[in-house]
């Protein structure tokens, strides 16, 4: 079987290319594994800000909602306010009236 040390040598080189085709194909594997892993945790990270997107603009919207609200209330209390001052001066204006009739 071995006749010279060519032969130990050969045998030797062929187990060490067989332990080294092992090892690329367990390194491959695990490779494999990590990028698979990777793209999940992408996907997470996108739906996560996908949400975290969604959640931004409905609260612009509402804020820019309730923004627009106010305004419109805020012109219904200056009008409310405006009647009120002038039914008052109208009425100081009538006791105004009234006294000087009551004084003459």
């Amino acid at each position: 079987m071995l006749q010279t040390s060519q032969d130990l040598f050969f045998i030797v080189a062929a187990i060490a290319i067989v332990w080294v085709t092992v090892f690329l194909c367990w390194a491959l594997y695990r490779l494999a594994i990590f990028l698979r892993t990777m793209n999940s945790t992408t996907i997470e990270v996108h739906r996560k800000i996908e949400a975290i997107d969604q959640w931004y603009e409905m609260t612009k919207q509402r804020v820019a909602h309730t923004f627009s609200f106010m305004s419109t209330l805020t012109q219904g209390i200056e009008t409310a306010l405006g009647i009120l001052k002038s039914r008052k001066a109208k009425k100081a204006a009538s006791k105004a009236k009234k006294a000087a009739a009551v004084e003459e």
